[in-house]
């Protein structure tokens, strides 16, 4: 698949069309880009970016991978089987219980990280 030559220089629009030419190409492999604009990278906004980073991270290398259980000989996603992971991890803990990916709590983080 050919892909068009990033735009030489510095000034922003240079970066703004840049960052659009990668973001189309994310649209053309069907990576669903929500309320993202190339504004959006551009300007350093940490959590679209970072929401960004995770898209392509699962749309690229995570979605493809299967785990299969040894319990129950299910075949899980990658994505499901980091989420049970993370479940086992905590789940001795009072008040921790981990659903998804999208908690900000730090007491969960310090759980799975001890």
């Amino acid at each position: 698949m050919l892909q068009p030559k990033p735009t030489r220089g510095k000034m922003r629009i240079h970066c703004l069309e840049n960052v659009d030419k990668g973001l189309q190409f994310l649209k053309d492999q069907h990576v669903h880009l929500e309320n993202l604009g190339c504004h959006d990278i551009v300007d350093g906004n940490p959590r679209l970016t970072l929401g960004l980073i995770w898209t392509i991270i699962l749309r690229f290398q995570i979605q493809d991978i299967t785990f299969e259980d040894a319990d129950n000989h299910e075949t899980r996603s990658a994505k499901e089987a980091l989420l049970l992971w993370c479940q086992m991890k905590t789940a001795g803990y009072p008040n921790v219980n981990v659903r998804n990916f999208t908690t900000r709590s730090a007491v969960i983080l310090e759980k799975i990280l001890t």
